[in-house]
């Protein structure tokens, strides 16, 4: 048997609670419920929702949505103790995997304090080009807005 083998596959229906649990317990101000009524729509409403699962057991994911040619990151989250050994890289890969040729920007707002997700999307190449000031409450703070772009050919 293998050790360590990291999936990823689209959400669907039967995944919305554990998807609003996630999100729970990892952000503060999460609104309860809210993933039944995307997935209940899903394939009308442009959002893409993947979860990552290493050894079978939902480790993480990434929520966003395409909006014309380009796509908003909403969340990408992995439970703490499986941070920093590169599985949000491959779930960030994967999205882009995904858009590549149907999107021409990426977009992602970031707490200015949440040091490991600046760092990441810095790594895949975003740059930061604004600032809203005292967007987030619990703490109050500033969103670092990102923008990546795609290369055209």
């Amino acid at each position: 048997m293998q050790d360590n083998i990291f999936c990823i596959y689209e959400a669907n229906l039967k995944d919305s609670e554990w998807l609003d649990k996630f999100e729970e317990n990892i952000f503060s101000n999460n609104r309860k419920n809210i993933y039944k009524n995307i997935l209940t729509s899903y394939k009308d409403n442009d959002y893409f929702i993947f979860i990552g699962f290493l050894n079978r057991l939902k480790i993480g994911y990434i929520v966003g949505r395409a909006i014309h040619d380009e796509f908003n990151i909403y969340n990408l989250a992995i439970l703490e103790q499986y941070r920093n050994k590169g599985f949000a890289s491959k779930l960030l890969c994967y999205i882009f995997e995904h858009l590549s040729r149907e999107i021409n920007s990426v977009y992602v707002e970031v707490r200015e304090t949440n040091f490991q997700a600046l760092s990441l999307y810095r790594k895949f190449g975003f740059i930061e080009y604004n600032i809203r000031e005292n967007y987030y409450s619990f703490p109050t703070e500033n969103a670092i807005l990102m923008q990546y772009k795609f290369q055209s050919d």
